[in-house]
């Protein structure tokens, strides 16, 4: 298991970057979140001229907030792991209901 420990102070503030680029930018901006996206971007790209389109920017952005949840999701995990804090994510809530 991953451990809090082993991530870096940098890898944290990078996520939250990620995460108000695509939040506020994706009208204007393609996010590019993982080193695996390099190539579907670059055949995004070259397919389109290098030009991209909301649809195009908005499923990235999809991309990098699962990448960004995931995380925050483990590091919540890490210091909650006896359970002391009742987990307030909604997206579980409504999944249980």
């Amino acid at each position: 298991m991953l451990c809090f420990r082993t991530a870096n102070v940098g890898s944290s503030f990078l996520n939250s970057a990620i995460k108000f680029t695509a939040a506020k930018n994706f009208d204007d901006v393609l996010t590019v979140s993982s080193r695996e996206q390099y190539s579907e971007v670059l055949t995004l790209l070259e397919e389109k001229g290098g030009e991209t389109n909301k649809a195009d920017r908005k499923a990235m952005a999809r991309k990098a907030f699962d990448i960004s949840s995931h995380y925050d999701s483990k590091i919540f995990d890490y210091f909650n792991a006896e359970g002391e804090t009742e987990s307030l994510k909604l997206s579980e809530r409504e999944t249980a209901t």
